[in-house]
């Protein structure tokens, strides 16, 4: 069994992403009360999270139970993988003041999965860059990322994105309307395409085509839909 719970689905169709990106799911729930792997501070904690529904929400509790092995990432050879479709890095620790710590061996594995294979585009978001920080710096992996891997800081506020913005981390945060775009941000074109009325199947951008999130100077913006 892995040290971590963990689900890949080694070629999704989710429609967003675009066909054949890898994406793996982990438990949704506070890591400090060891309900999942979330942090405690995300807004969206038991409040609206979108992996609470659907076939997100499915696989999200499945991963509860198939502890799939980082390896798995490369099963269908997948030239994207989207991690934590749902989930997100961190364990319950109750050394910590926060409750929870980053899950260090998973990061780990994630990270050298990536580098042992630089062709693959390795993305995900985090809604507590202070723990990953924190979990890098006892480690000492100082960041020292692959380049193919991105890790984007899911912020809350404007005042959690300037702090991350000062930690030289790209951001997205999610909007409830257009005028709350704040100077640095661009729309997520597929999220504002669907806010406009159009259908998924009329919207010809995918993430693997558009590579904003992990591209570019300026920060992301989704709408919330």
């Amino acid at each position: 069994m892995a040290r971590y719970e963990l689900h890949v689905v080694a070629s999704s169709n989710n429609e967003k992403l675009g066909c054949g990106v890898a994406t793996t799911y982990r438990p949704v729930g506070d890591a400090a009360t060891n309900e999942g792997t979330c942090a405690s501070g995300c807004a969206l904690l038991n409040n609206g999270c979108y992996t609470r529904k659907g076939k997100t929400n499915l696989w999200q509790r499945r991963s509860a139970e198939k502890h799939d092995e980082v390896a798995k990432l490369g099963a269908k050879r997948a030239k994207f993988v989207r991690l934590h479709t749902s989930g997100d890095w961190f364990k319950r620790d109750q050394t910590s003041p926060l409750g929870y710590s980053l899950d260090w061996e998973y990061f780990r594995d994630v990270r050298d999965w990536a580098l042992a294979n630089p062709d693959v585009t390795v993305w995900t978001y985090t809604h507590d860059i202070g723990a990953l920080l924190q979990g890098w710096a006892k480690h000492e992996c100082h960041a020292d990322l692959p380049r193919n891997f991105h890790i984007v800081a899911s912020c809350d506020s404007l005042e959690q994105r300037a702090h991350a913005k000062k930690l030289f981390f790209k951001t997205a945060r999610v909007i409830q309307t257009p005028d709350e775009k704040a100077e640095g941000e661009v729309f997520c074109p597929y999220d504002k395409a669907l806010y406009h009325g159009k259908t998924s199947k009329e919207i010809a951008v995918r993430c693997i085509s558009c590579k904003l999130c992990w591209t570019g100077k300026h920060d992301i913006a989704f709408l919330k839909l």
